[in-house]
């Protein structure tokens, strides 16, 4: 009957063992790591998800480039790993807005205003249609900063 029971509480337990094993870095954002002993090597195992800056033998930062999951691996002055976790980046809802219109996501960054977080496009291309029965749609292409916001409400009356 005890065998049973210790067997529980212990696997009780991994699944906070191994939440351990993960650093949390922020898409864009950095994270400090200290280490307990010094260190010669600082290794990411994938560079598009996240990058390390060493910054003394005891510190180096973890910045989230890409989301996803890689890991980092260091290694002391002997070549033995001394830190070996998994590394989620993932981004924060916090201070975000998403507006979804179809297929389409548009993300906001919100402080004190809302802006948007994609690149603006060099050019901007629109098609209009309803012309004269039989014409066929139009095609614009013109540089984004000549572009202004048009109202299209019907005139008051």
């Amino acid at each position: 009957m005890r065998i049973p029971v210790l067997a529980l509480i212990l696997t009780a337990f991994v699944p906070l063992a191994a939440a351990a094993q993960v650093l949390v870095v922020p898409l864009d954002q950095a994270t400090r790591v200290s280490l307990p002993r010094p260190a010669r090597d600082v290794i990411v195992g994938n560079d598009k998800i996240a990058d390390a800056t060493v910054l003394d033998a005891r510190h180096f930062v973890l910045t989230g480039k890409g989301p996803g999951a890689t890991n980092v691996m260091v290694t002391d002055s002997a070549g033995k790993t001394m830190l070996s976790r998994q590394v989620v980046v993932s981004a924060s809802d916090a201070n975000r807005v998403s507006i979804y219109r179809g297929t389409d996501v548009s993300v906001y960054a919100c402080g004190g205003r809302c802006q948007s977080n994609a690149a603006t496009p060099a050019t901007t291309t629109m098609t209009i249609t309803g012309g004269p029965v039989g014409s066929s749609p139009m095609t614009i292409t013109a540089p984004t900063s000549s572009m202004r916001p048009v109202s299209m409400r019907p005139p008051e009356s």
